[in-house]
């Protein structure tokens, strides 16, 4: 099992994580990070907390080239539309880790 130390990604200089790999750490549902990431959205700052980048029209090169790394390594959902990026003190903050012991 993966943890929140050892499977990061960089975007714009922050350890990020996708809701999938969320899920997959607390070995829940699809869906159950999202819904998690809903109820904390309102104390979260975007381009700081998270990022979301376009799968089909990223911003830049850079974000391009790191959402063929998720898609490569399994760690986006095939039919997500976008990328949910969350920062490391992000995922700290969703309930979907709470208990997990992955944090």
């Amino acid at each position: 099992m993966n943890t929140l130390d050892d499977a990061l990604y960089r975007h714009r200089g922050v350890d990020v994580a996708t809701l999938r790999q969320l899920d997959r750490w607390a070995d829940t549902p699809k869906g159950t990070a999202f819904r998690a990431f809903k109820r904390c959205r309102p104390a979260l700052v975007e381009d700081r907390d998270f990022f979301v980048e376009s799968i089909h029209a990223p911003s830049d090169p850079t974000a391009a080239a790191l959402i063929e790394r998720l898609r490569a390594d399994g760690a986006l959902y095939a039919s997500s539309h976008v990328a949910i990026l969350l920062s490391r003190a992000a995922c700290a903050r969703l309930p979907v880790l709470a208990g997990s012991g992955n944090q």
